[in-house]
């Protein structure tokens, strides 16, 4: 986990936090290890996972996007950004930001101290099939002689 619902807090407030299980409970924790999981799907084919020390963008990219998830699970996070009367934007600003550099970290245009899976893991047998085979018995010169 990346994240704590404690941590949270940090974006949304505690009775956000406290609705969200009173409506549906375990909803925070589904939200987080969501969020998790999508994370280490973006990070899979280019760093060892699991992180045992995540760096703390991610943990902080972890908390922004659970937070964001948990607060559309209660109300309806306007889609455009065109009125000042969106409570939401900063943290729907800091959501997208979140997304975008989750997406440069798996790319490897943000670097975060972690370090990346070698051509070596990326040729490895469990990556792929390899085959060989000995010289070629029944080629056309051996179906000629009959």
């Amino acid at each position: 986990m990346y994240c704590t619902p404690q941590e949270l807090t940090q974006y949304v407030f505690q009775k956000y936090l406290d609705k969200i299980e009173a409506l549906e409970p375990g909803m925070v924790a589904t939200h987080i290890a969501g969020v998790c999981a999508e994370i280490d799907d973006a990070l899979r084919p280019r760093f060892c996972l699991p992180l045992h020390t995540p760096p703390e963008t991610i943990c902080r990219i972890a908390r922004v996007m659970a937070a964001f998830r948990c607060i559309g699970a209660i109300t309806s996070i306007m889609d455009t950004e065109g009125t000042s009367n969106n409570v939401w934007l900063p943290l729907q600003t800091q959501y997208k930001e979140a997304v975008k550099q989750l997406a440069a970290i798996a790319e490897g245009a943000l670097d975060v101290g972690l370090e990346a899976l070698g051509n070596e893991a990326e040729n490895s047998p469990t990556q792929g099939m390899l085959a060989s085979s000995g010289p070629q018995k029944f080629n056309a010169g051996f179906w000629r002689k009959y």
